[in-house]
């Protein structure tokens, strides 16, 4: 079973109603509870280094463990449009979100900065957006092996004029070994809430599974 939280309002009253509606949708909790996820979840390892789990809707677009000072592993959110493609014969489906974790083996060449801007310029290039404000910075809820940890969701939006914000979630976390990253590149929830809603869950769940 699945629940939505709805919160409907007038158009004229959407701006004056937004405190109200967050913090009761917000307050939304299950009587009882419940570990069971709605959907099988497949098992990844990255060497000695990492551990976790992810979601089965979820596809997997790229593992690169060739050189095990320096892995990445990506997965798209794609939404399947139910239409057909006549040119190709093949379904129309849509990318909602981007997944991509990277773990950087430590040594004399590393440091947090370096490996933090270097994810940065990535996202920039590949992603073609630019960071526009912090929203949000804590801890990450992860295990205490790690010697620290750091949450931070960003606003983001494309370089053109006019665009449609978007969101970025980073998670940078490090033990006695390892670097490891996380990035979430997502809808921004007033844009769709669905997509975003699917895409944090997904990226939270797997985060607090890092063993």
């Amino acid at each position: 079973n699945a629940v939505i939280v709805k919160f409907d309002s007038p158009p004229a009253l959407q701006d004056a109603l937004a405190f109200i509606r967050k913090k009761i949708v917000d307050s939304f909790r299950f009587i009882l509870e419940t570990d069971h996820t709605i959907e099988p979840r497949k098992s990844f390892t990255f060497a000695n280094a990492l551990k976790f789990r992810y979601p089965g809707s979820l596809d997997l677009n790229h593992v690169d463990t060739g050189d095990s000072r320096f892995m990445s592993i990506q997965f798209y959110n794609v939404a399947r449009a139910g239409l057909i493609d006549k040119s190709k014969g093949k379904s129309i489906s849509q990318i909602q979100g981007l997944m991509r974790f990277i773990v950087v083996k430590r040594n004399h060449a590393t440091n947090l900065r370096k490996e933090t801007d270097d994810i940065k310029d990535f996202i920039k290039k590949n992603l073609g957006v630019e960071f526009k404000k912090l929203i949000s910075s804590d801890k990450a809820p992860v295990p205490g092996r790690f010697l620290f940890s750091r949450y931070e969701t960003y606003e983001v939006a494309p370089k053109k004029s006019n665009a449609i914000p978007q969101e970025i979630r980073f998670v940078a976390l490090g033990d006695k070994n390892w670097y490891i990253f996380g990035i979430l590149f997502s809808p921004s929830e007033s844009e769709n809430f669905y997509a975003w809603a699917v895409n944090t869950r997904h990226f939270d769940m797997m985060v607090r599974d890092f063993r």
